[in-house]
């Protein structure tokens, strides 16, 4: 009996799967996920991450690519806003600029890319050190806000939760309990 339902399980799986197994095989793995990326980056999708970026920079300086190239190459795989700051500042740099007028213009949020490379840019030391430094400090900073935030969504939801819980509380734990005392009483 158990192998009958197995085999008719099986011929059934095989069946209902068998128009995905054809497009799958015949199709190839090129068109398997076409539109999943819709012909983007997927680099440029997420959301401006410093601490990534900083590990980038990191990794491109410790293979030899300079600072303004290696700017310019994080800049162009970004393909957002801030690939195209960090492409300009790239160019600002490679034409001579000093480092504060390269980055005159630029948003707050590029504080820490700056601080971190501008000793290395001026001086000519290793920013690797202070790089570390940087991003051990933004993902600390990113796990406080994220405990906090959880913190306060904790706070936020008890209310609704109550209120959800509370009527089913009444129906199902004191209802019964009142309903079989009034019934003893008569």
């Amino acid at each position: 009996m158990e192998t009958i339902l197995f085999l008719t399980l099986s011929i059934y799986v095989f069946l209902t799967n068998a128009n995905y197994k054809r497009k799958f095989l015949f199709q190839g793995p090129q068109n398997q996920f076409k539109g999943l990326y819709n012909n983007k980056n997927i680099f440029a999708r997420h959301i401006f991450d410093t601490g990534l970026i900083l590990q980038l920079i990191l990794a491109a300086l410790k293979s030899g690519i300079s600072i303004p190239r290696s700017l310019e190459i994080i800049g162009k795989a970004m393909e957002n806003k801030t690939g195209d700051e960090l492409k300009t500042i790239s160019k600002k740099l490679k034409l001579g600029l000093p480092w504060t007028l390269a980055w005159k213009n630029t948003s707050a949020r590029f504080n820490p890319i700056i601080n971190s490379l501008e000793d290395a840019w001026n001086n000519g030391s290793s920013p690797e050190s202070i790089i570390n430094l940087k991003i051990e400090q933004l993902r600390k900073d990113k796990l406080y806000r994220a405990k906090t935030a959880g913190e306060q969504l904790g706070v936020k939801i008890v209310i609704p939760l109550g209120l959800c819980f509370l009527p089913s509380f009444i129906f199902i734990g004191i209802l019964p309990v009142i309903i079989s005392l009034v019934g003893n009483l008569f």
